[in-house]
């Protein structure tokens, strides 16, 4: 009975969090309160803990949890919330992570864990050069 309600309160959590892959209406379902801070990026709370998103052909790539006090006990959650159907991999002791499926990939330092979809850095360099060829063809 102790086990059920400890798997329980865990799976609530986790399920409070944003995740990789979500879209802005699903995130802003989520937190309420989201601020439009560029573009393609929505600052939220929750708690004590400013989330960042984001987004990238309108799904959230890369997530930014920070706050003024340390994150250590929170960082399972966090983690759980964007595992999807895989596990994390911790690469340096509570500090990089990676899905066993290599999906996604996660670095905690000083209050601040970011976790980035595999193909954030590929998918923002496109976007970027489909925007700059935009612009050219627009001049």
């Amino acid at each position: 009975m102790k086990l059920q309600l400890i798997t329980i309160a865990m799976l609530i959590a986790a399920t409070s969090w944003a995740r990789l892959g979500e879209s802005e209406a699903q995130c802003d379902q989520r937190y309420e309160n989201g601020t439009i801070s560029s573009q393609n990026i929505k600052t939220y709370q929750k708690d004590d803990i400013g989330i960042r998103c984001e987004f990238i052909n309108k799904k959230c790539a890369k997530i930014i949890f920070e706050s003024k006090r340390n994150l250590d006990s929170s960082i399972p959650d966090l983690l759980a919330a964007n595992a999807g159907k895989s596990k994390w991999e911790e690469l340096e002791k509570g500090k990089k992570w990676q899905r066993a499926d290599k999906g996604a990939f996660a670095a905690y330092s000083k209050n601040r864990l970011e976790i980035t979809d595999a193909n954030y850095e590929a998918a923002k360099k496109a976007k970027e050069t489909s925007a700059s060829k935009s612009a050219v063809k627009g001049f």
